[in-house]
């Protein structure tokens, strides 16, 4: 079961994003690239309503991702990356649970083309064919046999996230931990 993250420090909660972070956005895209297919800023912009962002202390975007609907029950989660230097902290997930619980409000399947298979199952994702996710391909050249489509199998993630403490990775007490 996905757990709220209200023991975050505030700067790292997930937020909307705003015209201001379209810029850090597209950078962010860029740096992940292979596993992120980077959108042009002007696309950002006009599917803003779709981001949600965390900042670190000083305003920088450091994770990002999107909930895209396609069709009228299907949403796909993506663009969700996390900078670098932020990676293994738990922002990823913040981000996912966020785009859950909007997929869930809009009562949209939820589904995502990915080269993080593992990090998807884990969450409760399953493997589908990629035609249900995007029926045409989105980047030019052949086929990457590394991406893979997912879907939200059940309404339950993860039961035992890991727990941030100012932004550094904390293990969970023994009374937090699954058997």
């Amino acid at each position: 079961m996905i757990e709220p993250r209200s023991f975050w420090p505030p700067c790292l909660l997930p937020k909307p994003a705003q015209a201001r972070d379209v810029d850090q956005i597209a950078a962010l895209q860029q740096s992940a690239r292979p596993d992120c297919l980077p959108m042009e800023r002007e696309e950002i912009r006009r599917h803003l309503d779709e981001f949600e962002v965390i900042h670190d202390s000083e305003s920088r975007v450091i994770a990002t991702a999107a909930l895209r609907p396609i069709g009228a029950r299907r949403g796909e989660l993506r663009s969700l990356v996390v900078s670098a230097e932020w990676r293994g902290q738990g922002l990823g997930l913040g981000l996912v649970e966020r785009i859950v619980g909007r997929s869930r409000a809009a009562q949209l399947e939820l589904v995502c083309v990915t080269r993080q298979r593992d990090f998807f199952r884990r969450l409760g994702f399953h493997d589908i064919d990629l035609a249900q996710v995007s029926p045409k391909p989105r980047h030019p050249g052949p086929p990457d046999p590394r991406r893979v489509g997912m879907a939200l199998a059940a309404p339950q993630l993860l039961a035992a996230p890991q727990l941030l403490v100012a932004g550094r990775p904390r293990a969970p007490r023994p009374s937090q931990a699954r058997a």
